[in-house]
Order: structure tokens, then C-alpha cells, then sequence
């Protein structure tokens, strides 16, 4: 069942990217739909400022119909639409890096209500987040709010599989075990 799930929505994925190429604005309206907040929370894990997030999410889009006649049909849309974000975001940091410390700057990870999920609570994201270095945050954001597999994510940063798992399941190791000690997790 779960596969032909996953092949619906590749599949789905797939026709919406072929749409774009073929200069259908409305299927890019509906890739924005679907992806909007899982990528602006991807961006906004990399770049860790709300207006930047957007910046990165905005050239996401950009960037994916500018090339949407290079994707070859079959591969994995979700993991290419990541890729594009990423891209955009490193992109976004190089040319800053001269304004903007990124390293010094709070991890300020959910500012606006409507990116929340009801029962959320950004204090406690950006705090068990605080605990993580930027690749274990990664890999736990585009798990969490992209909703890839590792083997997509282990696509995307061109990491073996095994070794996004392994960071992924420490990660959540560290962020309980540090949250318990701040008594914010049981």
C-alpha cells in the first residue's frame, strides 16, 4: 500500500513538474500548494532568518519553473524540489556571508503562527533544535517538514543512506537526552 502511494504522489509530482515545463502557469500554483510550508521550513532551517526563508523559498519556485524542462520524468520530483531549495539557500548565504554571521545568529525557528502545527510549540522546536549541529538539523528538517525518506535525503546531500540514518537517529538520541536534562521532555 505504501508503495503505491509513494508512486501516486511521484507520479503526481511528475505531471505537475511536466505541466511547468510545458508553461502551465496553474501548475506551478498547484507545486506551491503542495510544497510551500515544507519548504520554507526546509529554508528556513538552513538560513535561520524568517525574510531570508522566504527569499530562498521564492527562488525555489523561481528556479523550478525556469528549469522544469530538466527533469528527467521518473526520477524523484520531491528530492529534485529539495535540491532546488537547497541550492537557493547556499546561493542565498554566499552572497551574504559578508553581512551576515550566520553562526552567531539565534536559531529563531517558527516567528510567524501560520507555519505552526496546532499542537507545536516553537520554543520547544527551537530549543531541542539548539542542540543539534547544522547537518544533524537538516536532516532532521527536510525529514520532518519535507516528510522525505532517508534515502531521499541521503539523494539531496549526497550522503550514503546508512550514514543519514545514523545522524538522524543520533540527532534524536542528543535532542531527548538534552531536553530531558532541561526538563522540557520526559
Amino acid at each position: 500500500m505504501a508503495s503505491f502511494i509513494q508512486q501516486f504522489f511521484t507520479s503526481f509530482d511528475d505531471e505537475i513538474i511536466k505541466r511547468i515545463a510545458n508553461g502551465e502557469e496553474n501548475a506551478l500554483y498547484e507545486l506551491y500548494l503542495n510544497y510551500k510550508k515544507p519548504l520554507f521550513m526546509y529554508a528556513l532551517s538552513l538560513v535561520r532568518d524568517y525574510q531570508l526563508a522566504e527569499d530562498v523559498s521564492h527562488d525555489t519556485f523561481i528556479n523550478i519553473k525556469q528549469y522544469a524542462n530538466t527533469y528527467k520524468e521518473g526520477t524523484n520530483a520531491k528530492a529534485w524540489i529539495f535540491t532546488i531549495c537547497r541550492n537557493c539557500a547556499y546561493a542565498l548565504l554566499n552572497t551574504r556571508k559578508n553581512e551576515i554571521s550566520i553562526e552567531n545568529e539565534k536559531f529563531d525557528y517558527i516567528v510567524d503562527q501560520k507555519y505552526q502545527t496546532p499542537t507545536s510549540n516553537p520554543e520547544f522546536v527551537k530549543k531541542a533544535f539548539s542542540y543539534l549541529n547544522n547537518q544533524e538539523q537538516e536532516i532532521v528538517s527536510l525529514h520532518i517538514y519535507g516528510e522525505l525518506r532517508h534515502t531521499e535525503i541521503a539523494e539531496i546531500l549526497n550522503l550514503p543512506y546508512s550514514q543519514v540514518r545514523s545522524i538522524y537517529a543520533y540527532a534524536l538520541k542528543k535532542m531527548r537526552k538534552n531536553m530531558r536534562k532541561e526538563e522540557y521532555y520526559d
